[in-house]
């Protein structure tokens, strides 16, 4: 016959798995630390007790995932670099499961399957954004190769000169995204009317700022923004990260501009490290977010 310790234990750890996420509290181990908390000389308690008792260790601290839920997790994060590891992801995730138990391959099928809800961290936000302009302007200047006859060239000399133009295209997507933007730059002021030119001579580039600066969309809702933002508040006051100025001062500059995840892409690679080392993700992922949240709404 059981012990009143092992049926507590069969109890607790069935509680665990019917009132909680299953599989992520469920452990022989987490039942114990339950069964400290009630005297199992009598009637054992009933599964709302067991519920609530539960529910204050989870918040302690005391109760804890288990190793399997963890390390499920940490495999997803590392082979996802890092994109999705915020608070505000988890409950998504989670839900997604339907009470499967999390492997990293199943949670980056997850991950996938629902990218329109998930809220990338803003390094991930900027890089992806960073990544696709490189891909853009390297379509836009990079030799295409030539196709089908050419006039006044033989066959010999068309695969010749396709040869010369695919190595230039190869080295040209080894280019960092500076050096693209900068052929960009050059490229649309030679373009441009000396009319234009003078206008912006005249007028500084406060325009051009705020036509570079737009929104990326982004799927955080306001609830998850405030506990961003909670959380860079925290970090601010131990001292973890410096508080985020309300607007980006563009450096060299009497210009100011709203935080958003198109900003960070177009500010170098180093300057968006560096903002994300003296801010923090949750700081910056908060204020591009209520940023969009504002242009949202002027729509």
């Amino acid at each position: 016959m059981a012990t009143a310790l092992e049926q507590f234990v069969t109890r607790a750890t069935r509680v665990m798995s019917e009132y909680f996420t299953p599989h992520k509290y469920t452990s022989e181990a987490n039942a114990n630390v339950l069964a400290l908390k009630f005297d199992l000389s009598g009637f054992l308690p009933s599964d709302g007790m067991v519920k609530r008792e539960a529910e204050i260790q989870i918040q302690a601290g005391n109760i804890r995932e288990t190793a399997a839920w963890r390390e499920a997790f940490a495999g997803f994060h590392q082979v996802t670099g890092d994109v999705y590891r915020l608070d505000c992801n988890l409950p998504i995730l989670e839900k997604a499961l339907k009470g499967r138990m999390p492997t990293p391959e199943l949670l980056v099928q997850i991950a996938s399957e629902n990218a329109a809800q998930l809220v990338m961290t803003a390094s991930a936000s900027a890089q992806a954004a960073q990544d696709q302009r490189h891909e853009q302007l390297w379509a836009k200047y990079a030799p295409k190769l030539l196709e089908g006859p050419v006039d006044g060239m033989n066959k010999w000399a068309v695969d010749m000169e396709n040869k010369r133009r695919q190595a230039i295209a190869d080295d040209m997507w080894s280019w960092p995204i500076e050096r693209l933007e900068e052929l960009d730059r050059k490229k649309k002021l030679m373009e441009m009317p000396k009319e234009e030119l003078r206008k912006i001579v005249k007028a500084g580039e406060s325009k051009r700022v705020e036509t570079m600066v737009g929104d990326r969309h982004q799927g955080a809702e306001p609830q998850a923004i405030l506990d961003m933002r909670t959380r860079a508040a925290n970090d601010v006051r131990i001292g973890k990260y410096r508080p985020l100025p309300a607007e980006f001062k563009i450096p060299g500059k009497d210009i100011t501009v709203p935080w958003s995840h198109s900003l960070l892409a177009q500010l170098p690679p180093n300057i968006t490290r560096q903002l994300i080392q003296f801010y923090g993700d949750d700081a910056l992922t908060a204020a591009c977010e209520t940023q969009k949240l504002r242009m949202l709404q002027k729509q």
